[in-house]
């Protein structure tokens, strides 16, 4: 332990303010006047997934030590320094703890930046989320919940196109059978009105003629005979009234079936519909985290620096 400014080769010596918010974490004391070495590092990560669409760099920025064995890179303490949170002058009556490692030397620091940058290489990843159905990667900082939010219209706009597909077929086909209901309903109302005139002529015509003759006592045959002729015309007429009711039934059979058409198919098209809003929606649910791996051209040490903290 000496009192003697140390200094080292090619890289800023700086000293630890002990307001910085990260002093704790590495074990600082404000107080304290016993100088330790640590090494931090000042790292840019470059994150590139040609498949993901993505391209972005991160800094990245950590505290190794205290160096007195050597740098050991599992003593590290990841950090979000500020310039502001290292000084330029030391401290005065501190006293410095020399480690081993020759700080003298330009090589360790060069040697120090190799490793930590294998290290963040093999270590470091950016986690994406992915919805391999629909082909879609969260972006850098995107929370859960607005990529699936995201995830989510993308499958309804998918759905609605496959929808579309299936709307001119389906159409086309309702367009029919209202026609054809519309059809079978006029002439049910033709069919009524027919009906009811048949039913009108016959009541006229025909009720009672026989009866009357007969009982009027003065007919003779040849009356009597023309009332059985006119009795043959009223049946003929009763005939023509119960056609015109059978094809009246008819019709409103046919009104049925149309119905039953459009109702079968209206059913049809709720079917294809829930079935492609529910395939759909099981594709916008199928997430999963998928990790971004770093290659060693893709980490740059940016900045080591030789940092004295005061510790008790």
């Amino acid at each position: 332990m000496g009192s003697r400014r140390p200094s080292a080769d090619g890289v800023p010596v700086r000293w630890l303010d002990p307001a910085a918010p990260w002093a704790a974490e590495i074990g600082a004391h404000a107080a304290g006047t016993r100088l330790q070495a640590f090494l931090t590092a000042r790292v840019s990560l470059r994150f590139d997934d040609t498949q993901a669409g993505l391209d972005t760099t991160q800094e990245w920025e950590a505290v190794y030590g205290p160096l007195d064995g050597g740098l050991d890179l599992d003593r590290e303490t990841t950090v979000d320094y500020d310039d502001r949170d290292l000084r330029s002058e030391p401290p005065d009556g501190a006293a410095y703890v020399l480690p081993s490692v020759p700080l003298d030397e330009s090589s360790f620091f060069r040697d120090a930046s190799r490793q930590i940058q294998r290290r963040l290489a093999d270590t470091q990843a950016l986690e994406l989320l992915r919805n391999a159905e629909l082909d879609l990667y969260s972006r850098p900082g995107e929370t859960k919940e607005q990529f699936e939010s995201r995830a989510d219209e993308a499958a309804k706009t998918a759905a609605d196109a496959e929808t579309a597909k299936i709307r001119d077929r389906l159409e086309a086909k309702r367009d029919r059978l209202e026609r054809a209901l519309e059809t079978a309903r006029r002439k049910v109302e033709e069919a009524s009105a027919e009906q009811s005139s048949r039913r009108s002529t016959e009541l006229l015509s025909g009720l009672g003629s026989v009866v009357g003759v007969l009982l009027g006592g003065k007919a003779d045959t040849r009356t009597i005979a023309r009332a059985g002729r006119a009795l043959g015309g009223a049946a003929n007429r009763r005939g023509m009234t119960t056609r015109a009711a059978e094809r009246k039934q008819t019709a409103e059979e046919k009104v049925e079936l149309a119905e039953t058409d459009l109702q079968e198919l209206e059913q049809e098209i709720l079917d294809e519909v829930a079935e492609i809003d529910e395939k759909w929606s099981a594709k916008a649910e199928a997430i999963e985290a998928v990790p971004i791996r770093l290659e060693a051209g893709d980490v740059r040490v940016v900045e080591t620096a030789l940092v004295w903290v005061p510790t008790a």
